[in-house]
């Protein structure tokens, strides 16, 4: 059950049902896992992402899905829980992962300080080079399934 931020940030414009979902496995050396994740398909869903979530559950996730490849960049604006992101190409192949860190609202901090707060925090945060999908899951779900984050190109993402 995905449980929502209750505060004055997470209602106003945040949807709070679930998008469609597929299953998507990881296969690392004949080892197949699977994740159970959103599909973001539209660019309203793509900019909600996984805001305003207390938490999101071990294995599962979020796809997000582009229109054609590009150099992608995320941030961890107005979101509540560490998250790992994996870029992949139109093969989908991993082209970089890396760790985000939750950006919610400081006290004290007005909007445009917090969306600035939250843009310079994210630096670094982007695909380095054209990918069509980006994965985002539970920080260390990678590592709890065996595989180093920085290791990702032995791992075949499908669906």
């Amino acid at each position: 059950m995905i449980e929502f931020v209750d505060n004055e940030d997470c209602v106003d414009g945040i949807d709070r049902e679930l998008l469609p979902t597929i299953e998507l496995t990881a296969t690392e050396v004949g080892t197949s896992y699977t994740l159970v994740v959103e599909v973001a398909d539209e660019p309203r869903e793509r900019q909600q992402g996984l805001m305003c979530r207390e938490v999101v559950p071990h294995g599962t996730g979020m796809l997000f899905v582009f229109e054609q490849a590009r150099s992608l960049n995320f941030w961890m604006f107005n979101t509540y829980a560490p998250l790992d992101i994996v870029y992949l190409n139109e093969d989908r192949n991993a082209v970089k992962a890396l760790r985000m860190a939750p950006c919610p609202r400081p006290d004290g901090y007005e909007q445009d300080q917090w969306q600035n707060h939250c843009v310079s925090a994210s630096n670094g945060y982007g695909s380095g080079s054209n990918a069509l999908y980006a994965l985002e899951f539970p920080a260390g779900w990678l590592e709890s399934i065996g595989v180093e984050l920085m290791g990702i190109e032995g791992v075949d993402f499908s669906w």
